[in-house]
């Protein structure tokens, strides 16, 4: 009689043979531990075999974890996930150079907790995100590369790690009135550039097909999209880079515009120096001017990401206003993050 696992095991199967198929079609590398080289699907965008094939082993894996760990040693796992965000964080902020940078200097050799710990002033018994080559040598596996400086994962990290913060005060906050996070980091703009490029980190990581795959058929060639709530506006750069006949004009709080403009002269200052990319300071609680769109260049309205951060009436604002500011030659895109409650755990 066939099991779960059984079930299960074989789908692994399917999905492993068909990431190697469409690795070796692509000409891409197997994944191997201790292949310190960057390979070409992270960060990039594979066929869709490989996307799906990848996404499936990771959650077929999680669901071995599900199906055989003891319930209360996963619990105890669980409990503890905040440590794991919390040392990210450690190892990325400290002292230069950091912890991914010596250890992936020291090749696939390692180097000793000793003087890993004495160049990053950390202590020893807490430095073991990186492979054991033996006791007390530490060398760098495809996971060490993310904790370089550039990387950015140190500002996820950050921004997850004021969470976990904020989660140890809920019980004595709940019922206090309180602002947003936006506000809060309004009057704290030195936190503005971390979060901000954390973000555009994540939206590359989560939605690196949208650009692909988003029909825009009923779009025309010639657009102007107005990215409502877009930070830095990584998306719409993209979008720009892909479709020379669009332009743009990218809305968020005034607070975030000279951060937009300093990220867009260096990433796409072809664009910047088109005219093809203008930013507005405002609050989308708030109309906001915008001259009529030009007959061959309508407006197309983009909420990315944005509605799901407010609760309904503030929803409703956000969407009444941008209705306000819709001309005749005017379409919109809404995509939004939906928490979603399963009965199953195991779905």
């Amino acid at each position: 009689m066939k099991t779960e696992l059984d079930t299960i095991l074989e789908a692994l199967s399917t999905c492993a043979s068909v990431l190697q198929a469409a690795l070796e079609d692509e000409g891409a590398p197997s994944f191997r531990r201790d292949d310190l080289s960057h390979h070409p699907w992270d960060g990039g965008l594979p066929g869709p075999r490989g996307w799906y094939a990848r996404k499936a082993i990771v959650g077929l894996c999680q669901r071995i974890t599900t199906l055989v760990q003891d319930p209360f040693e996963r619990s105890q796992i669980d409990s503890a996930g905040f440590a794991l965000t919390a040392s990210l964080h450690t190892v990325t902020q400290c002292v230069p150079p950091t912890v991914a940078e010596i250890v992936l200097a020291s090749g696939k050799n390692g180097t000793s907790l000793k003087e890993l710990a004495e160049r990053t002033e950390l202590n020893e018994t807490k430095l073991h995100y990186f492979m054991e080559k033996e006791g007390g040598f530490m060398a760098p596996t495809r996971s060490t590369r993310a904790l370089l400086p550039e990387s950015y994962v140190g500002d996820i990290a950050g921004l997850m790690n004021a969470g976990i913060a904020a989660a140890s005060m809920l019980k004595e906050t709940a019922k206090l009135p309180s602002d947003s996070r936006h506000q809060w980091l309004k009057e704290n703009p030195e936190e503005l550039a971390p979060f901000s490029r954390a973000m555009d980190t994540m939206e590359k990581m989560l939605d690196p097909g949208l650009v692909v795959d988003l029909p825009i058929e009923d779009f025309g060639p010639n657009i102007t999209l107005v990215d409502i709530g877009g930070g830095v506006g990584g998306l719409t750069m993209q979008f720009l880079k892909r479709y020379p006949g669009w332009k743009a004009v990218l809305q968020d709080q005034k607070v975030v515009i000279p951060q937009a403009e300093a990220f867009w002269r260096k990433e796409a200052p072809e664009i910047v120096d088109a005219g093809r990319v203008t930013f507005l300071g405002h609050s989308f609680f708030e109309p906001f001017p915008l001259p009529p769109a030009p007959e061959d260049c309508p407006y197309v309205f983009m909420l990315k990401d944005v509605i799901h951060d407010w609760p309904d009436d503030l929803t409703t604002r956000i969407l009444k206003v941008s209705r306000e500011e819709q001309h005749e030659l005017a379409l919109k895109y809404i995509r939004t993050s939906c928490r979603l409650r399963c009965q199953d755990p195991s779905s």
